[in-house]
């Protein structure tokens, strides 16, 4: 029973380590919001969502067809310019997202 105990405990420290490590690396993201237009179909939509991933520091890339509207995770250094180039890249237009004041 102790050593199932130890390991337990050394499991949730393990595991508590991990998301202090998860908040830091977080903490080095950005959250980036695009008007995408010119998709017509989901595959239109997978090609952008693709082609956002492959920009270099982007972590996460989600695109809906329905709202024509693109969110991306990456690292800070990574420029809006450089999405919307991607997208443009891909064959339609993008633009950083304009938010109601």
């Amino acid at each position: 029973k102790t050593s199932m105990r130890s390991a337990a405990r050394a499991w949730s420290l393990g595991l508590r380590q991990n998301q202090s490590v998860r908040r830091r690396q977080m903490a080095n993201l950005v959250t980036i919001e695009l008007e995408i237009r010119g998709m017509s179909c989901t595959r239109c939509a997978m090609t952008v969502e693709h082609a956002l991933k492959g920009v270099s520091g982007v972590r996460k890339a989600t695109v809906d067809l329905d709202s024509e509207w693109g969110m991306v995770t990456a690292e800070k250094w990574v420029t809006e310019e450089e999405l919307v180039k991607a997208v443009e890249k891909a064959g339609y237009e993008g633009r950083i997202a304009q938010r109601a004041r």
